[in-house]
């Protein structure tokens, strides 16, 4: 992330709502995201397919966050207030990233970063707050369309 970054976006969600899965954003941006988390902690999976991501979904909201057959996330990332997540590479090229809609997730083995947490472990849930308020980061890229028009300036709106 050597790059000054030009695209910030502030995400405000209350416990019962969800983050969608983000799909790979294309050539508009830089291969890699940084989630600054200022409130409130969440568990952002990271989905092979966004079919995997909108099953796991479906079959949480229906068992009201019980057990489901849906399959697991490839991996799991616990973001707690004031925590930094960066991810490239792979991680932003070939999978799907998003919080679930349930108010709480437990802690699984596809969770990466238990270590790092220690006042966390397997099994253990991680009940979502009110608010949470973050931040995306990320670096546009200088990218033409067909007709040589910078592409940069185009705004999108979700």
């Amino acid at each position: 992330m050597a790059h000054s970054t030009s695209h910030w976006l502030r995400s405000n969600n209350s416990e019962t709502l969800n983050s969608k899965p983000y799909p790979q954003d294309g050539p508009l941006y830089e291969p890699w995201v940084a989630i600054l988390s200022i409130d409130g902690p969440a568990v952002i999976d990271f989905w092979r397919s966004v079919a995997d991501s909108r099953a796991a979904g479906k079959d949480v909201a229906q068992a009201g966050g019980g057990d489901s057959n849906a399959p697991s996330p490839a991996a799991s990332v616990v973001c707690m207030p004031r925590s930094l997540l960066v991810f490239s590479d792979e991680a932003y090229t070939d999978y799907f990233h998003g919080i679930s809609e349930s108010a709480s997730n437990m802690l699984g083995p596809q969770t990466i970063n238990l270590e790092a947490l220690s006042s966390l472990g397997l099994g253990e849930e991680v009940e979502r707050g009110e608010r949470r308020l973050s931040f995306t980061v990320r670096r546009v890229k200088g990218v033409k369309d067909p007709e040589d028009r910078l592409m940069t300036q185009v705004i999108i709106h979700l």
